[in-house]
């Protein structure tokens, strides 16, 4: 033990701790020497090194803890060591003094008040001591703080013990009275007595007793508190180590006081914050706004200007630290009762938080798009009119940057794509975009930005040395991409008709292209023949992807346009419309890179609506349907192997063209007439090298010489560019094609989802049989696919979502033996799986096809009989390889059943039935 306790002091934590583990065991093996140790600690305790205090301190607190030592004990052990006297020093009296609060604070650590109060005297004693220890100087008064909070928070602590024990003790800090001191103090050095005080922290640890006393109900009225300018200020001022708890509490009082209050304080922190104080700031949101002070109270200008601040700084911490704050501002919660805020306050916040004074949360809106996203969708439809107002504003503002025209825009766009936006402030939103993006409307764009540090010509973008052509083309740019944006997230019938109105009012006015114009007719003429929701709008989404799409050189939409009015014509049941315009969405749109509208809210409003019939999910079912057979190559390698006919085809034409474009030494020699292929990956010349006789036969070509690119005329090169140019168009259009085919894919598969997820309680059993084998032919042919971008985990995961249903409507209407036939293919096809994962999906979905046969009404024998072998057979099989292992029974464990996980999971899983679940049983205890 003597080698021990010089070990505590020890500046590695390992060691130390090592050494108190040990002086504890062998104390609590010999307590003849527990004196010893308990003397030795209280004298560590006023070690001028702060580990050898600390490693004290921590023993004596494990110590109390297992009721080795006696609180009562250690501390008149304390009153007879730690004394000062006459002759002692400054330093051994502060260190003393140091000791004494350790002592005293350990023992409140590790002690209710309850036990305490057992000797009144004691209580009173230890708190009288501590507070007039205290009172000499900040230090002191900052290192008790802690412990006297601590029991202030005791639940133990009641309120007869307060008044008795604990205020009379306090009341020398509110009141200003330092008590006498001992005779052996009364001499100390007058420079000690006149020292610094340290103003601020003993106002912040007077407020935090005082806030404790208070939000515990031991007392109301402090002085103290009244005055919240001088608190904040005074936390800005202090070095308190107990921040946390401080603003804790002290919100927990404002949120119970006035207002003006709390608006004092949060004015005094915004406008005497120092810029290295920025985590103290973001403590003081988060602490506020768990206690639920309104944030329309918290938020000011100089709040955000403080937050935004440090986005200029590289420090990638306090880029998190300021979204975390700027999140926290920005959720408001549901209800009234939860942000705390009425009409009038949300709209001066969003006003504050985005309005027309610079700065505002959009300057810097690539660093919080992810906090703001989420704010929009939860707003209300009125916020969201006002927000809209706000960037309106800011739009229309004279000389704004390119920049922040964009973002503005882009902001704008998202406000449309907001969950609970007003249809009308929807269509002013499309309507405006639509415009710009077409160019009826033009923003005044600034042209020039002056900057005044070298730091934001860095990191900001440059408007300098851009054209106003530039700048609106710009704009118009990424105004159209908007309006996409906004036509491919929404699907409300109201904004749509609004908008098509427009675009038919007005289309002379926005488009002056024949083509454009005859399809706008078109769509008129023929959203007047029906009434068909669903149909108009995707037809209407379809006209303004026209108008959209005019300048570009491939008009998908206007193909797409054409198609869908053929495709209505002859058609005059709705019901009928709506299944081929399902189909149709199935075989067109879903493999264009950039739908026009959104096909996932317009295929949730069919399922709503009951119009997704049988024919529709056939047609799913057929879209990712694949027939798989054994040896069959993947589609991939099929692919390029057609690609590189075609190609091989078209550069056979490239190098006719350089033979018949004129080498000026051709051979008279008709044979050479085909000239060989360039090679692959060739430098900048073409020039060939005389190649071999065997070369010249197998590629028909007798020539020596081909045409030196340096010296080739203007119409040879262009003879090649054009050859060239239909080698990479046919390369990218397969290249698109089989893109294509990946992206329907994973489309169809996401609409299938939800229509699996809509239907999770009850499905009926039509639809299990139409989709169920067409996704495990999927789900076969991805896994033989070298590259499925992602096609197999989307497979698995609708898999995964249909094995979970657990009712099925009309399984009367299946014929009889289906299901059995196809929980046995089922059931083969999970053997010969390797992957343990498939294997696993494949047994899940022979369970949920035997759930859908157990919930007829009327259970056949020969379908019945055909389910209990599939279960005995696995339950043998089973039986049969567990035969070669080894299996160790466990004493006082309940026994399990010894068979497979399949056949476990059965039992466990499926519904009522005696004859299956005995015949199974039966065979799985045959030999147990």
């Amino acid at each position: 033990m003597l080698q021990d306790i010089p070990k505590l002091g020890s500046s590695d934590p390992k060691v130390s701790k090592a050494a108190a583990l040990s002086i504890i065991t062998h104390v609590s093996q010999n307590k003849g020497e527990l004196e010893y140790l308990v003397k030795r600690l209280v004298n560590g305790l006023e070690s001028v090194r702060i580990p050898t205090r600390s490693g004290c301190y921590s023993t004596l607190a494990a110590l109390l803890g297992l009721r080795i030592v006696d609180p009562f004990h250690l501390f008149d052990l304390m009153q007879k060591a730690l004394i000062t006297n006459k002759q002692s020093t400054k330093k051994e009296r502060r260190l003393i003094y140091i000791a004494r609060i350790l002592c005293t604070g350990v023992i409140y650590r590790t002690s209710q008040v309850a036990d305490l109060s057992k000797d009144q005297e004691f209580l009173k004693a230890s708190l009288t001591g501590i507070v007039d220890l205290s009172n000499k100087k900040s230090n002191y008064f900052q290192l008790a703080t802690p412990f006297l909070s601590h029991l202030l928070q005791d639940t133990s602590l009641t309120q007869e013990n307060f008044d008795t024990n604990v205020w009379p003790s306090f009341t020398p800090f509110f009141e200003g009275k330092a008590k006498k001191r001992k005779e052996e103090d009364a001499d100390e050095d007058e420079e000690e007595e006149e020292e610094e005080t340290g103003t601020s922290d003993i106002l912040c640890c007077k407020v935090l007793l005082a806030l404790l006393c208070k939000n515990g109900g031991y007392k109301e009225e402090f002085e103290c508190l009244k005055d919240a300018k001088k608190i904040a200020k005074s936390l800005l001022t202090c070095r308190i180590e107990f921040a946390s708890l401080f603003l804790g509490c002290l919100f927990k009082h404002l949120s119970g006081s006035d207002e003006e209050s709390t608006k004092d304080f949060w004015t005094a922190i915004v406008d005497n914050i120092k810029p290295t104080q920025f985590d103290l700031l973001c403590l003081c949101v988060e602490k506020a706004v768990e206690a639920k002070i309104p944030v329309s109270t918290i938020v000011s200008k100089k709040l955000v200007t403080h937050l935004l601040s440090v986005f200029k700084q590289k420090d990638v911490e306090f880029h998190g630290k300021a979204r975390k704050t700027i999140g926290l501002l920005l959720n408001w919660g549901k209800t009234k009762e939860e942000c705390a805020m009425g009409k009038k306050q949300r709209k001066t916040v969003i006003r504050v938080l985005f309005g027309e004074d610079s700065p505002n949360l959009l300057d810097e809106y690539k660093h919080l798009h992810m906090v703001i996203r989420p704010f929009l969708n939860s707003l209300k439809p009125r916020d969201l009119g006002t927000l809209h107002r706000v960037i309106t504003t800011h739009l229309e503002t004279p000389g704004l940057g390119i920049r922040m025209t964009i973002t503005y825009l882009q902001f704008l766009g998202k406000i449309g794509q907001a969950r609970n936006v007003n249809h009308e402030i929807c269509f002013e939103i499309g309507k405006r975009l639509l415009n710009i993006a077409l160019g009826q409307e033009k923003l005044v764009v600034k042209m020039k930005v002056q900057k005044e540090r070298q730091e934001e010509e860095e990191e900001e973008e440059s408007d300098d040395e851009v054209t106003e052509e530039d700048a609106q083309e710009q704009v118009k740019q990424a105004t159209l991409e908007c309006v996409k944006t906004i036509l491919s997230s929404t699907y409300d019938f109201e904004f749509m008709n609004l908008l098509s109105e427009y675009v038919v009012e007005n289309y002379k006015e926005l488009t002056s292209d024949p083509e454009t114009l005859k399809i706008i007719k078109k769509i008129k003429k023929t959203q007047k023949k029906f009434e068909n929701q669903h149909f108009k709008y995707v037809l209407s989404a379809y006209g303004i992807r026209v108008l959209l799409d005019e300048t570009q050189v491939l008009k998908t939409a206007n193909e797409t346009t054409s198609a869908l009015i053929e495709m209505s014509k002859g058609i005059e049941n709705e019901e009928e419309l709506t299944s081929e315009l399902i189909k149709f969405i199935l075989t067109t749109v879903l493999r264009e890179p950039h739908p026009a509208f959104n096909y996932e809210g317009m295929f949730n409003k069919l399922i709503i609506e009951g119009q997704v019939k049988e024919d529709v999910i056939q047609a799913f079912a057929d879209a990712i349907d694949v027939q798989v057979e054994e040896g069959e190559e993947e589609e991939d390698s099929d692919d390029e192997s057609l690609a590189d006919e075609e190609v091989e085809k078209l550069e056979k034409q490239l190098n006719g063209i350089e033979d018949a474009s004129g080498s000026e030494e051709e051979d008279d020699d008709e044979e050479g007439e085909t000239a060989a292929p360039p090679p692959k990956k060739k430098a900048k010349n073409v020039e060939a090298k005389a190649s071999k006789e065997k070369n010249d036969d197998e590629h028909g070509s007798d020539s020596e010489e081909s045409i030196d690119m340096d010296e080739a005329t203007e119409e040879e090169l262009k003879s090649m560019n054009t050859a060239l140019a239909r080698v990479f168009a046919v390369k990218k259009s397969m290249k698109d094609e089989q893109h294509g085919e990946v992206r329907a894919m994973m489309r169809t598969l996401k609409l299938i989802e939800i229509y699996i997820q809509r239907n999770s309680k009850s499905m009926h059993v039509s639809a299990l049989l139409i989709l169920l084998m067409p996704i495990i032919h999927s789900l076969q042919n991805s896994l033989k696919m070298r590259k499925n971008n992602g096609i197999t985990t989307k497979v698995i995961g609708v898999l995964d979502n249909i094995n979970r249903i657990k009712k099925f409507a009309g399984s009367d209407d299946a014929v009889e033996g289906t299901l059995a036939s196809i929980a046995v293919d089922l059931y083969q096809m999970a053997n010969e799986k390797k992957n343990k994962l498939i294997r696993e999906l494949l047994e899940h979905s022979v369970i949920l096809v035997t759930k859908c046969f157990l919930q007829k009404s009327q259970l056949t024998k020969k379908e019945n009989k055909r389910f209990i072998e599939l279960y005995v057979n696995a339950a043998g099989a089973a039986k049969s390889k567990l035969k070669k292992r080894k299996i160790v029974k466990r004493k006082g464990k309940v026994p399990v059943l010894q068979t497979s996980r399949f056949v476990r999971l059965a039992l466990d899983t499926l519904p009522d039935w005696p004859a299956g679940k005995q015949a199974i049983e039966k065979k799985v205890k045959g030999d147990q």
